[in-house]
């Protein structure tokens, strides 16, 4: 039988701490970034040794220099660690004890940069957790800090995964800020590449722009791009490089591109520039390998985004496939989709399914995502959902067909203006129309028909896999 009794083991090393000065034979002088105060702290080197890898390979390198000079005390100076943190590491080292029960959120934050830096991973992922739950008010709102840093740390996924969730909710608040102003490139550039970022594209190019011109000599924020000199416009041109190509420019309206795109046309790349002229003038699609796909934007939803939204809502207004989409703008969009079921998140069964629904006396859009495909498909039902084979009022009902690049897209309207066409409940399936589309929640699979709509929604007559299913409610906003 063995027992560990590290209690009296931490309190006896606690003791060598509160009396550096036995046998202590390392003295470190540590300064933090902005501080030109230096603290003293006195050490063991072989308890440093045998806890820190980093001091390990420190102290290897300095004992064979010590040895060579005969001298019996090792100085070390750490930078960019502030000397309230580094006691904190210190004590951690001595005790495997960290309190941060009093510990400021700048403190905490400092101890997860320190101890990256020092390699104790395991600390790491006490601190991020420690943050998220505890300090988020902090994080926030000292948001570049934390991001411009957290993603050069090993090991700090929650910490990373927290910004991205921010950023993607609040970045049409965050992008107003000064502080967004003090965002490093490269953190930039993973923003802009985001799909989920709850924004509208001609804000991000707004902000881009005074990204850019903060970020350019800090002087362009106060003259006026008229007055600009050819070396404005070039050096301005070299810090959005790379970032320019990330704008989803499609989902700009011509009246935006007008007002905001056209008077730096100069700084944006040539090949860049005709591509979205192209697009506006002709429609044509991209050529050079901009990103396409349209943003998710003002929607919850792991299958739809903004512009499948919109386009949605032009059908629900008697919009026709016909319609040019490239003219249908995400921010235009006048219903508000409010999430009403996801599978992946309430069950995909249809317990879940009616559970969440038997009281719903609204239109619904029902959307499915197909597994191992880039399809997605549904139906819009302008009657509530009704659990009976009775059938309701449903003209106006549709079915569609996307896929994920909006490349293709396709309304299927009713055969019956009346009757037929709606979503319901029939013997544990859900049913659009009269078996035209079918969800079987048993085996998660659906089967298409050609009965109460003029077309069939999928051309193959087979089963076809479902990977998730989403249900929402439009509301006018």
């Amino acid at each position: 039988m063995t027992i560990k009794l590290l209690s009296n083991l931490s309190n006896d090393f606690s003791y060598l701490l509160e009396k550096p000065c036995y046998n202590s034979d390392i003295t470190i002088e540590v300064m933090g970034e902005n501080d030109s105060n230096i603290k003293i702290f006195n050490a063991h080197s072989i308890i440093l040794y045998a806890r820190s890898e980093y001091f390990k390979q420190i102290l290897t390198q300095t004992k064979e220099n010590i040895t060579k000079r005969n001298i019996n005390m090792i100085i070390l100076r750490i930078t960019n660690i502030t000397p309230n943190v580094f006691s904190m590491i210190l004590r951690y080292m001595y005790t495997g004890i960290i309190d941060l029960g009093s510990t400021s959120g700048e403190d905490t934050f400092g101890l997860l940069i320190a101890s990256s830096k020092l390699n104790f991973p395991e600390v790491v992922a006490y601190i991020q957790e420690y943050l998220v739950e505890n300090h988020e008010e902090w994080l926030t709102d000292n948001f570049s800090t934390v991001i411009n840093n957290v993603f050069k740390l090993e090991n700090c996924r929650k910490l990373q995964n927290f910004c991205i969730s921010y950023i993607c909710v609040e970045a049409k608040n965050y992008f107003k800020t000064k502080d967004s102003l003090r965002l490093k490139k490269r953190i930039l550039s993973l923003m802009l590449n985001l799909d989920n970022l709850y924004i509208e594209e001609d804000d991000i190019w707004d902000f881009l722009i005074r990204w850019g011109k903060e970020n350019t000599r800090g002087v362009l924020s106060n003259i006026n791009i008229n007055k600009w000199i050819d070396k404005d416009i070039e050096d301005l041109k070299e810090t959005l490089d790379g970032l320019i190509q990330l704008i989803r420019f499609r989902e700009i309206s011509s009246d935006d591109f007008y007002e905001k795109i056209r008077p730096y046309k100069s700084v944006i790349p040539h090949d860049v520039y005709e591509d979205i002229m192209a697009h506006h003038l002709i429609g044509v699609e991209t050529k050079i390998g901009m990103p396409s796909v349209p943003r998710r934007g003002f929607i919850d939803s792991v299958t739809l985004n903004s512009k499948q939204a919109a386009i949605l809502s032009n059908w629900i207004d008697g919009g026709k496939n016909e319609d040019d989409v490239n003219l249908i703008i995400p921010k235009n969009n006048p219903y508000e989709f409010t999430l009403i079921y996801r599978g992946s998140l309430d069950g995909l069964n249809i317990k879940s399914f009616r559970e969440k629904y038997k009281k719903l006396k609204c239109s619904t859009i029902l959307v499915i995502k197909l597994k191992n495909s880039d399809k997605i498909i549904g139906g819009y039902s302008n009657h509530f959902y009704y659990f009976s084979n009775n059938h309701l009022d449903e003209s106006g009902s549709f079915l569609f067909n996307f896929d994920q690049n909006i490349k293709s897209c396709k309304k299927i309207d009713g055969l019956f203006k009346n009757l037929y066409n709606g979503l319901h409940d029939f013997n544990n399936q859900i049913v659009f129309g009269n078996g035209d589309l079918v969800i079987y929640f048993d085996n998660l699979s659906i089967k298409c028909k050609q009965i109460s709509y003029k077309e069939r929604l999928l051309k193959q007559d087979s089963t076809y896999l479902v990977e998730d299913i989403e249900l929402f409610r439009p509301v006018w906003k």
